[in-house]
């Protein structure tokens, strides 16, 4: 019994730390200066936004996949940034994209990243570049 009991503890502790992980993190991605979301890379599913994201894209993320989101794209985007990790796993390039749904030029990069549920998902930063490329402030 007592070993159950130890078992019991040390998941429970485990978990624990794992929920203090998840809001840390969650706390560093709201705080970021880049507007920062999360994605599925099987799916394009957005599993976390930020709030620069969220302040973009009110409402509920849902189940839709980023580029209908983002862009209202039925596919993903052929600039995507993941297709450019997914070709070169070590690299994270930046990609200059034209945001016409927002009226936004960004840079976006993108890279692996482990989740709370032990998956590897695709972790992309847009940064907005819109005053540099078009002189408007």
């Amino acid at each position: 019994a007592a070993a159950i009991i130890s078992t019991f503890l040390a998941n429970e502790r485990g978990e624990q730390e794992k929920a203090k992980y998840a809001i840390a993190l969650n706390e560093v991605l709201d705080n970021a200066e880049a507007a920062t979301y999360v994605i599925d890379p099987a799916s394009y599913r957005v599993i976390f936004a930020n709030k620069k994201i969220q302040a973009l894209i009110p409402g509920e993320m849902g189940n839709a996949p980023c580029h209908k989101l983002f862009r209202d794209y039925d596919a993903p985007c052929p600039e995507c940034p993941l297709s450019h990790l997914q070709r070169n796993p070590q690299a994270c390039e930046a990609v200059e994209i034209y945001n016409k749904k927002l009226n936004l030029w960004v840079e976006t990069a993108a890279n692996w990243v482990t989740w709370s549920d032990g998956r590897r998902y695709a972790i992309i930063s847009c940064n907005d570049i819109t005053r540099y490329k078009t002189g408007r402030t």
